[in-house]
């Protein structure tokens, strides 16, 4: 009472913050070396638990944050006060890691480590405040002067700056990685063939760097910093080209690259343009259901002007020099290409998604200064199924379709998916393992099948197989060939088992033939398939094959085994069968020859595998089939590649209960209906041999 009256006092409501418990924790974004503020509501916030750096009579409102260590390292922490606590975790409800107060850090977290970041602050200081977070390397600083390492060789936690000449090529020098690299005023780092330098984080050139053809310069940050404050120069050679006809498809791992500045020497460099490209109709007419990269008119290629800027990811049509041979091609404007790329793919609606997908080839190019991993790029994409490379074999002729008097062969292009590559035809037809791997500025086709942008990130670069310029440890792969002496024509064809691919249609591990002039090709549904990805190996398999010549007079043609890669398939013996002349042909001995003229003879072949050798008339017997089973009135039988002579049934006790004689047809439906519900054993002889089949009467 004797304090009353009227009271005057402020009330404030605050919002609930919306990262309040650790389920619905805010992912952050943690920069090496670049510290990231965030700002924090605490007055919205209640107690989750306590840490152990934390007063447990007070009551601490936290909110939570997660990230992943992007190197092995350490996370600082500053711009904090000493009434913040933070404090680590490997999972919700998990362990705790770590807990201090203010600025301080957290040491020793491998690369890719998930945590979750608990910020509380006692409610009698509860504010708006904020902390910023980054992570370092881990170990000292390394400099290599006058000849060596003053603090031990480089390595992903250590920061390497060079203050001297190094060349990896050199004796006790060699490839390195490093968290970040720098390279100092009047000094050169060269990247020779065959090694690399790998950085986790920034890269930083102010004097000079030099990645030698088939050296490798490699990002693994996507947020890492490429800084050319001096020279950067990246070269790259192409061996025994012709002046007129020779081209490659090639890109720039540089940003500022112009037609001018890296393509100055050569004849010809030209533009696909997508939105231009229609499949040469005598070609469709040809081969209906083939790839198709024959323009019909020539216009989606255009030249580029000598200032037109070389976009990072696209590929451009590169022709040779003056007098042939050898070029060499220096890029050195701007800075390397590193971090997430995009390019925008062309998708032309024409009709059906398979006639789409056909009328839109886009032209790509790795735009890194290291290779690429194939597998990784097909993967991270949903728009790419399988990637093409121009190997050209062999020169333009007039005898393939085109706009032009004389045009470049389809069998030219090898091509390459998750279940594996297969070589141009021209080369063989035979397995092009190396496909999986782009080398830097290495420029491929795809056909996109829908629209959207491709992406090309760091996690796809690996710092070898850099060579491939112009695997799966589970997968058996099978590779047929067909050729022709005649004409010197061949064709292959890729089977591939994996636990990864079924044994239907898998866009990313089936791949449709292309349209060449002789073609051996694998079935699925209506699909004429140069790979095909089947479920993992065993000897149950059956593989349609189809053969397409475009050959018109008769021809005499070899199909053989040219390479077989995983241990059960090649413990397997293959077998061809011919369904024109019901011949089985053991691969894994001898080739199978045969006779053909224009057309394309689908389904004419089969291919079925045995754990152990068997006789011919054994793997026909394989083929006669009884069905339904269980059954209720009518058994089909059916022997594809012989007459049925006779059939006995017989019951469990081994007595004869039916008898059906003199048949002589290759299917026959035979009446079981009057039989009691059991199992019975079918007897069924052919003119090639008798087997018996166990069937159940319902």
């Amino acid at each position: 009472a004797t304090f009353s009256g009227a009271i005057n006092f402020n009330i404030e409501a605050f919002e609930a913050a919306s990262n309040d418990e650790c389920v619905n924790a805010i992912p952050m974004t943690v920069n090496a070396f670049l510290p990231t503020t965030y700002v924090v509501e605490s007055r919205g916030a209640t107690e989750s638990l306590d840490s152990s750096c934390e007063n447990a009579g007070n009551t601490n409102l936290d909110v939570w944050y997660e990230f992943t260590m992007p190197l092995t390292g350490k996370v600082v922490i500053s711009n904090s006060d000493n009434l913040t606590y933070i404090t680590f975790y490997d999972a919700c409800g998990g362990t705790e890691l770590n807990c201090f107060s203010g600025n301080n850090n957290y040491s020793g977290i491998a690369a890719g480590t998930q945590l979750y970041l608990k910020v509380s602050k006692n409610s009698t200081f509860a504010n708006n405040f904020d902390f910023s977070i980054h992570v370092e390397c881990l170990e000292p600083t390394t400099h290599f002067v006058a000849g060596s390492w003053d603090n031990g060789v480089p390595n992903a936690s250590k920061v390497a700056i060079f203050q001297d000449n190094y060349n990896t090529s050199m004796v006790g020098l060699g490839s390195i990685t490093t968290c970040e690299c720098y390279v100092d005023t009047g000094n050169t780092l060269t990247v020779a063939q065959g090694d690399f330098v790998e950085v986790n984080f920034n890269l930083t050139v102010d004097g000079t760097l030099i990645v030698e053809h088939e050296g490798s310069l490699v990002q693994n940050y996507d947020d890492g910093k490429a800084a050319n404050n001096g020279n950067i120069q990246v070269i790259k050679t192409n061996t025994t080209f012709d002046a007129g006809t020779d081209f490659a498809i090639l890109g720039s791992p540089m940003t500022g690259e112009t037609r001018l500045d890296a393509f100055a020497i050569n004849n010809v460099v030209r533009r696909h343009r997508t939105e231009n490209f229609i499949p040469h109709p005598q070609v469709d007419i040809d081969d209906p259901l083939a790839e198709n990269f024959a323009d019909d008119n020539g216009d989606d290629w255009e030249s580029i002007v000598s200032l037109a800027p070389m976009l990072p990811g696209e590929g451009y049509l590169v022709g040779g020099i003056t007098g042939g041979g050898t070029f060499t091609n220096t890029f050195s404007q701007g800075t390397l290409n590193n971090g997430l790329i995009t390019y925008s793919a062309i998708y032309n609606n024409v009709g059906t998604p398979t006639e789409n997908k056909k009328a839109s080839p886009n032209i790509l190019s790795n735009p890194y200064a290291s290779a690429i991993d194939a597998d990784v790029l097909i993967n991270d994409n949903p728009i790419i199924d399988e990637i093409y490379y121009w190997e050209h074999i062999t020169p333009p002729t007039s005898s393939y379709p085109g706009y032009r008097s004389e045009n470049w062969s389809m069998s030219d292009i090898s091509m390459y998916n998750l279940s594996g590559g297969v070589e141009a035809p021209n080369a063989g037809g035979g397995p092009k393992p190396s496909n999986q791997f782009i080398a830097s500025g290495q420029g491929f086709g795809i056909k996109a099948n829908a629209a959207g942008d491709i992406t090309f990130s760091n996690s796809m670069r690996i710092n070898g197989n850099n060579n491939s310029y112009r695997n799966n440890n589970s997968i058996d792969r099978l590779y047929l060939s067909v050729s022709n002496e005649d004409y010197n024509l061949k064709n292959g064809a890729l089977i591939a088992f994996s636990e990864n691919a079924t044994d239907g249609y898998d866009a990313k591990y089936d791949a449709r033939r292309l349209a060449t002039p002789i073609s051996i090709y694998s079935i699925i549904e209506d699909h004429e398939l140069t790979i095909q990805g089947r479920s993992a190996f065993n000897t149950n398999h059956i593989i349609s094959l189809g053969f397409r010549t475009q050959v018109e007079e008769e021809q005499t043609y070899t199909i053989s085994i040219s390479s077989l890669e995983g241990e059960s398939i090649s413990n397997a013996t293959i077998y061809l069968i011919d369904n024109l002349f019901h011949t089985v042909t053991n691969l894994s001995e001898t080739d199978y020859v045969f006779n053909s003229n224009e057309g394309n003879q689908k389904d004419r072949f089969v291919i079925v595998f045995s754990e152990e050798q068997l006789g011919v008339n054994n793997v026909l017997l394989n083929y006669i089939s009884v069905y339904p089973n269980p059954v209720k009135d009518i058994l089909y039988i059916s022997s594809p590649y012989s007459n049925i002579e006779t059939i006995n049934v017989f019951d469990l006790q081994g007595r004869l209960i039916i008898s059906e004689n003199n048949i002589f047809k290759t299917n026959y439906q035979l009446n079981i209906s009057n039989l009691n519900k059991a199992i019975y054993f079918v007897e069924i002889k052919s003119a090639l041999d008798k087997l018996t089949k166990k069937v159940i009467k319902e």
